[in-house]
């Protein structure tokens, strides 16, 4: 028996449904409990009101109760009805996630059915906005905002979408930030290791004497080395007060 879809069946179905876990209940209980059995589940305890009872194994529900983690955004009760850019006049499909603009924060409308509602359709439904990554493994979420009408759902999800492509494009710009200092802290290390092994060797053969050309391409090399060490100090102060610079 598929327990995320009971809903879409019969009432003679789902009512035999919730005996068959209310009698599961009890005897699991009396077995834990000494055969005591002081509050019976019965099957009205059993059933799955909704929308409050959302929650369920394969959903995670953060903290606030806000919002629902889900694999796809068909599971558990909700049913999806599209992109936010199905319902609404949009110019645009959703938000860069990121500076190479490979991945998109989209909106979009589940629906869920409620019996003690009836939407513009005349059916038992209610509608939530939901956003979702159009790349990578990232789940979908669900918010617990109930509409009456795909529009309304739909233009609230945009708004989310919105704010996680704000989210994510920060994210990665100091993600990309600290990447760059990495790199250049390694560069800088590299060059000073050269530029020191050079000067330990010009101190040992300076006894000897240089000719002047060498004396000039030694110099130049030196001066280079220089120039690029004030570049990399530069560039890392930089990235440290405005890691935004990594996305130039």
């Amino acid at each position: 028996m598929n327990t995320y879809k009971t809903f879409d069946n019969s009432a003679a179905y789902r009512l035999e449904s919730y005996k068959t876990k209310a009698k599961v209940s009890n005897e699991t209980y009396k077995k834990y409990h000494n055969g005591k059995l002081p509050y019976p589940y019965t099957w009205q305890k059993e059933r799955w009101q909704k929308p409050l009872g959302l929650s369920r194994p394969s959903m995670v529900q953060d903290k606030d109760k806000s919002r629902w983690y889900v694999d796809t955004l068909n599971q558990g009760p909700f049913t999806l009805c599209g992109d936010a850019d199905d319902f609404t006049k949009l110019d645009y499909t959703g938000w860069y996630c990121d500076s190479f603009q490979d991945d998109l924060a989209r909106g979009a409308v589940v629906s869920i059915r409620n019996p003690k509602v009836t939407d513009e359709d005349g059916a038992h439904v209610q509608y939530l906005p939901a956003t979702y990554h159009t790349e990578g493994d990232c789940t979908g979420i669900v918010y617990r905002e109930f509409y009456d009408n795909k529009q309304d759902a739909a233009r609230s999800a945009d708004g989310f979408a919105e704010r996680i492509g704000e989210e994510c494009r920060e994210y990665d710009a100091q993600s990309q930030a600290e990447q760059e200092i990495e790199d250049l802290k390694e560069e800088l290390h590299a060059l000073n290791k050269k530029t020191l092994t050079l000067v330990r060797e010009i101190k040992t053969s300076y006894s000897a004497g240089l000719l002047p050309a060498t004396c000039q391409a030694i110099h130049e090399v030196l001066e280079k080395a220089f120039d690029r060490r004030t570049a990399i100090f530069n560039r890392i102060e930089a990235l440290n007060a405005n890691y935004w610079l990594s996305t130039e």
